[in-house]
């Protein structure tokens, strides 16, 4: 049986560097189960290049940059360093109805840890640090560059592309 590898770190907003869990880059693509099929990776279900937001940029500008891209999240920037994820219920629920207004900064609104995986970590790693940090998304980093973001609708749609969540996820949007 293989060792499954653990996730790349969680760390605490706020505090560049501060590791809170292990940092383990997995095997490639290439590693194989048990039964010799190939396991299939982050890289393999993620959407490249997210969009990004600075922290100093307002709700609005938030607002409107999910808006015009279609997406309910983005990945929250300070300078280079990945702080975190702000996703449209955050600006409503941690920002508006909270009393911050919509020229306010978006400083304060990503969660207070930033869980990350690697591109070559196996799927089911993604889903346990998904389930384990209580999070629908997740950015993708290789070593200090994100280069995509997974949400549970794609782990969805790559470990069962006949469920409802699956259809879900693979929908049209609302418009």
């Amino acid at each position: 049986m293989r060792a499954v590898p653990q996730p790349r770190a969680l760390r605490a907003r706020g505090a560049p560097g501060t590791v809170v869990g292990s940092v383990k880059q997995s095997a490639v693509a290439s590693a194989t189960k048990e039964d010799g099929m190939v396991t299939r990776t982050v890289a393999d279900c993620m959407t490249s290049t997210p969009t990004t937001v600075d922290v100093t940029d307002t709700l609005r500008t938030a607002a409107g940059t999910m808006a015009q891209q279609d997406v309910g999240a983005l990945v929250v920037r300070s300078g280079r360093e990945t702080v975190g994820i702000v996703t449209d219920r955050d600006l409503v629920v941690r920002g508006l109805a909270a009393g911050r207004g919509p020229d306010d900064r978006l400083e304060g609104l990503p969660s207070e840890r930033l869980v990350a995986v690697g591109p070559g970590d196996p799927v089911e790693v993604a889903v346990q640090v998904m389930r384990d940090a209580a999070v629908r998304r997740v950015p993708v980093i290789d070593g200090d560059v994100i280069i995509g973001i997974v949400s549970i609708g794609d782990l969805a749609v790559e470990r069962d592309p006949e469920s409802a969540l699956a259809d879900i996820s693979d929908a049209p949007a609302n418009r």
